[in-house]
């Protein structure tokens, strides 16, 4: 996982055969003290007992007026936070804090996975059939 001021991507993968997952994606972002707001514009995912699902969405992404392209900023609304939720709207996932400790602060995504933050540079994606992705912040190279 790569979270930066403004994107999120992901690239995961666990198990073989009919128990293989896989998850890709890229997501602009915006953090508040409410959560994090993120849009898709890239999400391949695979959970064991389904099919290959593959969305894009590139509307973000207009061309400017010298034939380049730019980027649209993400636009949330503050409402849809509401702890112990995720909420979809028109798009946007608002990951909604549900626990703040002087240790980690923690998210809840959708499908019941949840996002533990802490503040020694750790997080920790809990997915609702239990398994478990940390990951590791690097601020500098």
């Amino acid at each position: 996982m790569v979270w930066t001021d403004t994107h999120y991507f992901v690239v995961w993968g666990t198990g073989e055969g009919d128990k293989a997952q896989v998850y890709c994606g890229s997501s602009r972002v915006r953090y508040t003290d409410k959560g994090i707001a993120r849009h898709q514009n890239l999400r391949i995912r695979k959970t064991v007992g389904s099919e290959l699902h593959i969305r894009d969405e590139y509307t973000m992404y207009p061309k400017s007026s010298d034939g380049g392209v730019v980027e649209d900023p993400l636009e949330i609304d503050m409402r849809h936070f509401s702890p112990g939720t995720c909420n979809i709207v028109e798009g946007v996932i608002y990951d909604s804090v549900t626990e703040e400790t002087p240790e980690y602060i923690l998210l809840s995504s959708c499908n019941g996975d949840k996002i533990q933050i802490y503040s020694d540079g750790r997080s920790l994606y809990k997915s609702s059939d239990g398994s478990e992705t940390w990951s590791y912040r690097i601020e500098t190279w």
